[in-house]
């Protein structure tokens, strides 16, 4: 995790796995929901080709 802009990383991972189809487990998601909590709430816009 990079330590500045955070909140877009995370915004751009989850993106990429939605994307792409990709799964996460359990460690992953418990991760990715306590640093996006910390973040201010965006709308994603995901297109699959």
């Amino acid at each position: 995790m990079p330590p500045a802009n955070q909140c877009s990383y995370i915004a751009q991972w989850v993106m990429v796995k939605a994307r792409w189809g990709m799964t996460v487990d359990s460690r992953e998601k418990a991760f990715l929901v306590q640093k996006a909590d910390q973040c201010p709430a965006v709308s994603l816009t995901i297109i699959k080709y």
